[in-house]
């Protein structure tokens, strides 16, 4: 059987049905006072019934409104902050606060205020103050419409571009026994890197390709331009053209690119090379790699040696039993 409820329970319960009597007569005008006599109702507790029944009931639990720190004013002020410098930490953010608001925030409650906000931190993109003003603009464009005009007469365009390969990589860790540094004795110089030069077209695909080691001058630079022009000419893309057609080498604004036009026609002269005049260099507008398919042929390229080399040192530590995920990387 059930047991019976508790004595307390019972009477609470007859005290809260005397206070919705009492107060069901003052709504309909009554004497509320005396009705609390005829229920055995304290005066005080009547009284305090009817006082609170015109007022919402108080909220139990959760923020109360004067804890909160973090307001909408506060996170405005977030919002200035980072359209001031995106880089600004946490700290930074929280002190900026309190000696502009002298409100004293905590880095987590401006964390979550930001992830609130749909804010996350990102790899930071560097963009130069003069990248898009109006001059660079101009420039870009005049760089589109020259290469549109030599695609409409039907000139062979080969993109160029030089890439560089650390050779000299090594392992930055290594083992030593606990309290003693790993030491690794190395030459004061690691030598030359390998610089890849190559041109491509969009047909051919690619045209020319050679390595150097250590920086390319502006000498070698224009000797490869011409040895290009003449790769370019033998292939079967610029064979089925007019002979009135030229060979447009498109390349970027290096400093080993200055000037190697007139050097590299004085290296076709000396070759007994007489149509250096079909030779055009067409030169980038300033922050434009995207312009030149090349550029990620370079960047695949890198990506490719860096696997490769990946590959070949796990070999050497893990030997010839490696899993998948040793052997790629990839999990």
């Amino acid at each position: 059987m059930p047991s019976d409820p508790a004595p307390k329970k019972l009477d609470d319960h007859a005290r809260e049905l005397a206070k919705q009597r009492v107060l069901r007569v003052f709504r309909e005008g009554g004497d509320w006072k005396l009705a609390a006599i005829h229920n055995d109702l304290l005066y005080a507790t009547a009284r305090r019934a009817v006082v609170e029944s015109g007022t919402d009931p108080k909220q139990r639990g959760g923020v109360r409104s004067s804890s909160v720190k973090m307001t909408v004013e506060l996170m405005a002020k977030l919002e200035e902050y980072l359209d001031e410098d995106c880089r600004a930490t946490l700290t930074d953010m929280c002190d900026r606060l309190l000696s502009d608001t002298g409100v004293s925030v905590s880095k987590s409650s401006v964390h979550r205020a930001l992830q609130g906000m749909l804010y996350s931190t990102k790899k930071l993109r560097i963009e130069k103050a003069t990248m898009n003003n109006s001059i660079n603009k101009q420039k870009r464009k005049e760089f589109v419409e020259k290469l549109d005009c030599h695609i409409s007469r039907g000139d062979m365009i080969v993109y160029q571009d030089e890439t560089n390969f650390n050779l000299y990589l090594s392992r930055s860790e290594g083992w030593s026994r606990i309290g003693e540094r790993a030491v690794m004795q190395l030459p004061p110089s690691q030598g030359k890197n390998l610089h890849i030069q190559g041109g491509v077209s969009a047909f051919t695909g690619l045209v020319l390709l050679r390595t150097h080691e250590g920086s390319i001058a502006k000498l070698e630079n224009a000797q490869f331009i011409a040895d290009l022009f003449v790769a370019a000419q033998r292939t079967l893309e610029y064979q089925e053209l007019a002979p009135s057609n030229k060979v447009v080498i498109v390349t970027d604004n290096a400093p080993a690119h200055s000037q190697v036009e007139d050097l590299a026609r004085q290296f076709l002269t000396e070759d007994g090379i007489m149509n250096g005049n079909r030779l055009v260099l067409l030169r980038l507008g300033p922050y434009s790699p995207m312009l030149n398919p090349i550029e990620g042929v370079g960047m695949c390229s890198s990506r490719r040696c860096g696997a490769s080399w990946l590959r070949r040192s796990k070999s050497f530590w893990f030997g010839e039993s490696m899993t998948r995920t040793q052997r790629t990387g990839l999990p």
